[in-house]
């Protein structure tokens, strides 16, 4: 049996793009306050988090300072086709751990560090989910470590500034199956499998904060973290049958690719009154960095048409007593996917999300922060070229809807 190469590549490479779409995750939960409290916290960024969210803020911060916790994250989607038939994803659960630190060196001086998880996540479809033939649309997972450090600088007691480095490693997997029916004109009834992983040594990047607090009411915070640029190697492998061998062949090879996380930025207002806190964010994100993906081994190009988004974030806390504080949010996210791109390995259209919260100071100098956020994702219509299988013939489409995210995060603080 011959096949053409071009044609294979084709059909395989339609859908590159699902690599772009996990990317598309952009984990901002850092701090279970911050996370109850719709991650608007950039114009407060008061405990160890500030690293994160607005280093700036750590000159608030007396003496020495550590937080550390996670996030656990379960998903759920599912694909309406045109002809009725409805197809569940498999329910996703992920863990997102952080740790930061801060110690005032002086009046005017502060440092921090932290490892934090700030992209991932990923999807599982089943065998009988349609798009399986779909490069990513059988699994695909993504994860980002970064580590951090800061030094902020109070030039007034009003004003601080801070900058810091990170360095972040980027892993990168994706599954798929291979027609192999269709490909040996219906003698094969076997699924092959093809996998790609990815990874790197690291890329460096870097984040900005400014913190002014006007009075002992208002507040405002600005941060700016830059694109991270990886030069990803792995390898793609190609299991099959024997009789379908030149397809291993041509396909099982070392690979490279170029990813880039995108830069963002936020801008918050937070004012205080007796017991409430309210704050109000907007961060920005420059998806557009992410306009292709190209793996010159197999001579491969996704274009990905990504559009910059700005998110809207609404954070209020009452401090109910010495001891507790309650805490509630509300996220507007909207996406950056077009619809030319949209497909079922990380379904995402705008998103609409919910918090609550509460906070805990104990004694000596503990403090545990509990947060709930439930996120409703609009999904969105799936019919365009990533949909298409070149060797069948076959396009794949549908609505792609109930997709759903629960988020649990705790934190456990302590001043040193």
């Amino acid at each position: 049996m011959r096949i053409k190469n071009t044609k294979l590549l084709v059909s395989l490479f339609a859908i590159i793009p699902s690599l772009a779409v996990a990317n598309a995750f952009n984990v901002n939960w850092q701090g279970a306050k911050a996370t109850a409290m719709g991650e608007a916290f950039v114009a407060q960024a008061d405990d160890a988090s500030a690293v994160y969210y607005n280093p700036a803020g750590m000159s608030q911060l007396d003496g020495k300072n550590i937080i550390g916790g996670g996030t656990i994250v379960t998903t759920q989607h599912k694909l309406n086709t045109d002809d009725d038939y409805t197809y569940y994803g498999k329910n996703g659960i992920f863990f997102v751990p952080n740790v930061f630190y801060t110690q005032k060196i002086n009046d005017h001086i502060s440092v921090g560090a932290g490892v934090y998880a700030n992209y991932g996540l990923g999807t599982k479809h089943g065998d009988g989910f349609p798009t399986k033939y779909l490069l990513g649309n059988k699994e695909t997972y993504v994860q980002a470590a970064s580590v951090t450090s800061a030094i902020s600088y109070q030039v007034t007691p009003k004003l601080s500034i801070a900058a810091g480095g990170v360095y972040q490693f980027l892993e990168l997997k994706l599954k798929s199956k291979v027609n192999s029916k269709s490909l040996s004109g219906g003698v094969i009834e076997q699924d092959g499998e093809w996998d790609f992983d990815f990874d790197d040594d690291g890329a460096w990047g870097y984040n900005l904060g400014v913190l002014y607090k006007a009075n002992d009411q208002f507040s405002i915070g600005l941060n700016y973290k830059s694109k991270i640029t990886h030069d990803l190697s792995g390898d793609s492998k190609v299991s099959i049958d024997s009789a379908l061998s030149s397809i291993s062949t041509m396909l099982t090879k070392d690979v490279t690719a170029s990813v880039t996380m995108p830069a963002n930025a936020s801008v918050g207002v937070a004012y205080k009154q007796a017991q409430w806190t309210i704050e109000v964010d907007a961060l920005w994100v420059g998806w557009s960095d992410f306009d292709k993906i190209y793996i010159p081994e197999l001579d491969a190009t996704a274009l990905k048409n990504y559009d910059n988004t700005v998110s809207y974030h609404f954070g209020l806390q009452y401090v109910l007593s010495d001891v507790v504080s309650l805490r509630g949010g509300f996220v507007y996210d909207p996406t950056p996917i077009p619809s030319s791109t949209l497909d079922p390995t990380l379904p995402s259209g705008d998103r609409y999300s919910t918090s609550v919260g509460i906070g805990f100071n104990l004694k000596n100098n503990w403090t545990i922060d509990v947060a709930y956020q439930y996120i409703i994702d609009k999904g969105g219509y799936f019919d365009n070229s990533t949909g298409t299988d070149s060797l069948t013939g076959l396009h794949y489409q549908g609505d792609l809807s109930g997709v759903v995210f629960n988020i649990i995060g705790l934190s456990v603080s302590k001043k040193l």
